[in-house]
């Protein structure tokens, strides 16, 4: 599992396509503002151990937010 983590004074997204049949289409556009984003890459072998990877992934985050001063968490 790989975590790629920025810190961003405003990030902006604008949901575009429905990828899921399950989930209702959504579009709205959110900016954000002093946000930590996380890029999360997960492959088949991170299923071993995946409490473990994801706990420390968890940590990691936390970490980040509270070094850079602020509590919101994109992903």
């Amino acid at each position: 599992m790989k975590l790629l983590m920025v810190y961003a004074n405003s990030f902006t997204y604008k949901t575009t396509t429905k990828t899921l049949k399950e989930f209702p289409e959504i579009n709205e556009k959110k900016e954000i503002e002093q946000a930590l984003i996380g890029f999360i890459h997960a492959e088949e072998k991170d299923e071993e151990n995946l409490t473990k990877k994801v706990t420390k992934m968890i940590k990691n985050l936390k970490w980040a937010a509270n070094k850079n001063n602020t509590k919101k968490i994109v992903l």
